[in-house]
């Protein structure tokens, strides 16, 4: 019976952090506001991957036939549409990690938590930035939100699903200023 008991302890205590987790939590900085129901989008994109998948598997069936009468084989279309699923599918388990991503700006870096099934942390200093880059998909040029990337020399920090609002965009430009600030002393120390 305690062993039952132990593994239903294990199972509340899923969600909160770790040993090592701790390193990468904090509660101190400021929180970088994202939409997480924008996975929605990614489901939609999903759905419309196999509707196209679906289209393009009949009417390549449907020339084969008509091109090579009665000696078209669809084993070979079974396999040539089933590797992009797969390949697509693998990575079906990164849709949902975005609705459960925080992202912490500190004057010294910045952490983004996220992921369901498996967590990562992404920690990167401020000073290591060597450029930033914003992309906006359809979805987010509808609903308001971006996904931003900040590289660094043999790194990269992905926060999705960046709400654009002033809140925001104040702690983006704080990034900006320190990062142009320091690109200037290394190319004055050059």
């Amino acid at each position: 019976m305690s062993m039952i008991s132990e593994y239903v302890s294990k199972i509340k205590n899923l969600n909160k952090p770790k040993k090592l987790d701790c390193f990468f939590e904090t509660n101190k900085g400021q929180t970088i506001q994202l939409n997480k129901l924008q996975c929605i989008e990614r489901i939609a994109h999903f759905l419309l991957f196999l509707f196209i998948l679906v289209i393009c598997y009949y009417c390549c069936n449907w020339l084969g036939e008509k091109l090579t009468d009665s000696i078209f084989d669809k084993q070979y279309m079974y396999s040539i549409f089933l590797i992009p699923l797969f390949l697509y599918i693998k990575d079906f388990n990164n849709i949902f990690d975005a609705c459960f991503a925080e992202a912490i700006y500190c004057e010294e870096y910045i952490t983004v938590k996220k992921g369901l099934f498996y967590r990562s942390y992404d920690k990167l200093y401020i000073k290591d930035i060597n450029n930033i880059e914003l992309y906006r998909s359809l979805g987010g040029k509808l609903c308001g939100y971006c996904t931003l990337n900040f590289y660094a020399i043999g790194g990269l920090v992905q926060i999705p699903y960046v709400m654009d609002n002033i809140h925001n965009a104040k702690i983006i430009k704080q990034i900006i200023n320190f990062t142009e600030q320091n690109q200037k002393i290394e190319q004055n120390q050059i």
